[in-house]
């Protein structure tokens, strides 16, 4: 009887807890309508204020893993991003983005504005304190993006734009270099000629070759290399002046100088019986149809030529000159003025048929045996050139850096040097970064 009496409260107690025990209920997550693909670039705005959450794994409560942020707007803001999907829940509108090519998750709409390539490319420009122009290259210059920032003369107000023209400085010697193949295919020398046969009073001239001229691989020297003369000097006096400061530290040596180029310059000449000025004219701007090429003495009287700048003590626009004098010594070097389309223009013409053919370019480049060939250097690794130029106490810095077969790349002509990077990193690190991730 004790038994069974037990036995009942047992049951009785076991229904007591079933009836006490709270039922279970389903969240009720949102449901997400309007759903679509986008493809454009924006940055975040007003994240000091609103600090939006950033979901990575789906918009906002529509599951139990976005119930929380992951991430936290406050520490995005002005951040360049890709917006790739929107989409609608009852909280609102929202949208799902990358950065740099990584997708983060999903942020209000709100919390961002549409911002393009070209501005973002300004906007990290000026962040270093350059102005010039920059040309951000996809597919052949069919995406292509021109962002112009600062003045071209700021004495007159005059803006950059992307028909400035700049001093090229070291980016001409592949021009020169292309004249050298263009006569090697005359028959008018090989890449094996001697100096000896142009220059015979040149000490060691006996044993440099073409080739060794147009790979800096002749052990030349120059002294004062891109100081101003003194004076200005015509084209054939520019070569003498060049070869009398020369100092010859023994052939096959590697030396980047100018002197390699402008003695170049005097081969073209004998070789031609017209100047430099003559054979790129007629060999190279005709050819292509160039509209913003000039060299520094050609200029017409209504273009303004971008002026020579720094960025000196917090303020813009501290003038250094860039001499007639000094860019008269550079002939073959460093002494022309282009846009950067016209020189990408030119990088084409390299390879197109319209200069040299794509058998041409690689004799040009040496089959890339050394680091840097017929004018421009080579990176095997990822089959990109570059090439930089600067001119010794003036604010002029160029830089290209293109696919070998001129897919995508950044060209940028800058009139006033920055501060905190390079011309090379701001190229090559920065701007080509929104070429990859963004174009």
């Amino acid at each position: 009887m004790m038994k069974k009496m037990a036995t009942i409260l047992g049951l009785a107690g076991t229904v007591a807890a079933v009836a006490f025990t709270t039922p279970t209920i389903a969240h009720a997550y949102d449901t997400i309508s309007n759903q679509s693909t986008q493809n454009y670039t924006a940055r975040f705005v007003n994240q000091a204020k609103t600090n939006d959450g950033i979901y990575k794994y789906g918009i906002y409560n529509t599951s139990r893993s976005t119930a929380t942020r992951d991430l936290n707007g406050s520490n995005w803001e002005h951040r360049f991003i890709k917006v790739t999907q929107q989409a609608t829940t009852a909280s609102g509108t929202w949208v799902k983005f990358s950065y740099y090519g990584k997708t983060i998750g999903w942020v209000k709409k709100s919390a961002i504005e549409p911002y393009s390539v070209k501005q973002n490319a300004i906007a990290l420009i000026d962040k270093y304190h350059y102005r010039g122009t920059a040309m951000l290259i996809k597919n052949y210059a069919s995406n292509s993006v021109t962002a112009s920032t600062g003045y071209a003369y700021y004495g007159g107000r005059k803006l950059n734009t992307n028909e400035t023209v700049y001093p090229t400085a070291s980016l001409q010697k592949v021009i020169t270099a292309a004249i050298i193949v263009q006569l090697v295919n005359e028959h008018k020398l090989t890449q094996y000629t001697r100096l000896s046969k142009f220059y015979p009073n040149i000490k060691t001239s006996a044993d440099i070759t073409i080739r060794q001229l147009l790979d800096h691989n002749s052990g030349l020297e120059q002294a004062n290399e891109e100081l101003d003369p003194g004076r200005f000097l015509t084209e054939a006096q520019s070569v003498q002046y060049a070869i009398s400061q020369l100092n010859a530290t023994g052939a096959g040596k590697h030396h980047y100088t100018n002197a390699n180029y402008i003695i170049l310059a005097g081969i073209i000449r004998q070789l031609t019986g017209k100047s430099l000025e003559e054979n790129v004219q007629s060999r190279i701007i005709n050819k292509l149809g160039l509209t913003h090429t000039y060299f520094y003495n050609t200029i017409p009287a209504n273009l303004t030529p971008a002026v020579s700048y720094k960025y000196v003590d917090n303020k813009n626009y501290q003038y250094y000159p860039l001499t007639t004098n000094l860019l008269s010594s550079l002939t073959g070097a460093g002494n022309m003025y282009m846009s950067p389309a016209d020189y990408y223009t030119v990088q084409k013409g390299l390879r197109n048929g319209k200069i040299l053919n794509k058998s041409d370019y690689y004799y040009l480049s040496n089959h890339y045996k050394y680091a840097y060939d017929g004018g421009m250097w080579h990176i095997k690794s990822n089959h990109m050139k570059y090439s930089s130029g600067s001119l010794r106490d003036t604010g002029v810095t160029t830089h290209m850096y293109l696919s070998e077969g001129n897919k995508t790349g950044v060209l940028f002509f800058s009139n006033q040097k920055g501060t905190g990077t390079t011309t090379a990193d701001l190229t090559e690190k920065t701007l080509y970064r929104l070429v990859q991730y963004y174009m």
